[in-house]
């Protein structure tokens, strides 16, 4: 019997049950890794916030720089054997350089010898040369290793010329061999001349500021003196001259101001100038004069500077967010008042599919308005487009486009382009008015990077 019922056993297949907590859970699931892989593939806006803020306005120029120089000549002939090095300050009967007319020195230094004549505090002073020329170097300014080398030289030179004169002064062989040669007045030495010694800065004409068209001489390169020549020169004054061609704007600025802060691009130190001008025919130039550095720069003739002008101030915006783009404008008579609002609008002449004309109120976002003239997103209304003025049979054809600079307002969730007017800039910032219509606001929030938006899209 047992048996029997066992067989009668029906076995059910389950039920299937529906989850609505595992089809939430799946909805949920998708819609999470919808918005992760969004937001990973998605191309990010990075926002910047308009301030107050300032730059100061900066002009670059190459001067001419006008000093008090006085050119020493030889008296007799000889080898000449320099002493002082380049752009040493030296006082009143300092040695400068000698003649040698039997060529006793001459032929030491040329000698296997001539090593012997280099003293180790010589060398201790050529390392701290050498050091403190490390700790400032600047790899922008390469050009500065020449500098470096000139004056590791000349100073081997001085160092060698002076102990071997001593050398030989001790011994007495130097005894009616040498005609020795001292500085009458205390200055800076310099071994070149050009010309421009004796030019002041009443002088200085606009042909004189051509860098291209100067050249000097090397007065060190010189071994045979003759009687006559040129053999070194004094800059005997702290107080020096500038001259630059500036335009009548910047020449304008440069006078009510009376006095401008001037970098040296050679090293970007500063220093303060007194301003006044030569007008020429071809020019207004601009005399700086400084009453110190002189000794820094006595070796150059030209020398890079920058002006420091009047700081401008408004709203500090990025160059990176600032775009130029391109608006239909419109008369301001073209305009009128209609539909359900008060809002600004055209009546733009529009066709249906069977020919017929008719008048259709559009109010486009105006972007900004100027001088009698409405500017229109390209966008919102097509290029051509006939408008008829208000009140009026005549008619107005859309063809004039105006560009704007601008940036992207970003502060409702979407690029909204708001014009701006530059009023001054450099490399990174700009400077923008403030205040001004359709344009950007204290604390507004700006695309960083203008090209990484477009108008009218939501930002992530």
């Amino acid at each position: 019997m047992a048996d029997n019922e066992n067989k009668n056993v029906v076995k059910m297949r389950p039920r299937f049950r529906f989850n609505i907590g595992v089809l939430i859970f799946l909805i949920i699931f998708v819609y999470v890794m919808y918005f992760i892989v969004s937001y990973f593939t998605a191309k990010h806006v990075r926002a910047y916030m308009v301030d107050n803020g300032s730059l100061v306005q900066e002009d670059t120029y190459t001067g001419l720089c006008v000093r008090d120089e006085t050119v020493s000549y030889a008296g007799k002939s000889g080898m000449i054997i320099y002493y002082a090095t380049a752009g040493e300050r030296v006082g009143a009967h300092t040695l400068v350089y000698s003649l040698d007319s039997d060529g006793v020195i001459n032929s030491l230094i040329d000698s296997d010898d001539a090593g012997k004549y280099i003293y180790d505090s010589d060398y201790n002073d050529i390392a701290n040369t050498i050091k403190s020329y490390d700790l400032a170097y600047n790899p922008m300014s390469f050009d500065t290793v020449y500098n470096l080398k000139s004056t590791v030289n000349s100073a081997l030179r001085e160092a060698m010329n002076t102990n071997a004169l001593d050398a030989l002064t001790s011994s007495g062989d130097a005894a009616g061999a040498l005609s020795l040669s001292y500085a009458n007045r205390d200055g800076i030495v310099e071994y070149y001349t050009d010309g421009y010694e004796t030019l002041t800065a009443e002088n200085v004409s606009v042909d004189m500021l051509d860098e291209t068209s100067y050249s000097s001489i090397n007065l060190e390169s010189n071994v045979g003196i003759e009687s006559g020549d040129a053999v070194y020169k004094l800059v005997t004054d702290e107080s020096w001259s500038v001259a630059v061609a500036v335009s009548d704007e910047t020449a304008a600025t440069l006078e009510e101001m009376g006095t401008v802060n001037v970098t040296f691009q050679s090293d970007h130190q500063s220093a303060y100038a007194k301003v006044s001008f030569n007008d020429t025919s071809d020019g207004r130039i601009a005399i700086l004069t400084f009453s110190n550095s002189m000794e820094r720069y006595a070796s150059m003739r030209y020398v890079d500077i920058r002006l420091n002008l009047d700081a401008v101030t408004g709203l500090k915006i990025p160059n990176s967010a600032i775009i130029d783009k391109e608006f239909i404008v419109i008369p301001e008579e073209c305009a009128t008042k209609g539909g359900n609002s008060f809002d600004t609008g055209f009546l733009v002449r529009e066709e249906d599919e069977e020919g017929n004309e008719s008048a259709v109120f559009k109010t486009p976002t105006i972007s900004y308005e100027s001088d009698g003239y409405y500017y229109i997103d390209k966008s919102e209304l097509d290029l051509g487009s006939v408008i008829y003025k208000p009140d009026s049979s005549d008619t107005y054809t859309a063809n004039e486009t105006m560009t704007l600079s601008g940036a992207y307002c970003i502060n409702k969730g979407y690029a909204v382009f708001k014009k701006i007017n530059i009023l001054y800039s450099n490399d990174e910032y700009s400077i923008v008015e403030a205040g001004l219509s359709y344009g950007l606001s204290l604390y507004d929030y700006i695309a960083l990077d203008a090209t990484a938006v477009t108008e009218g899209v939501i930002i992530n």
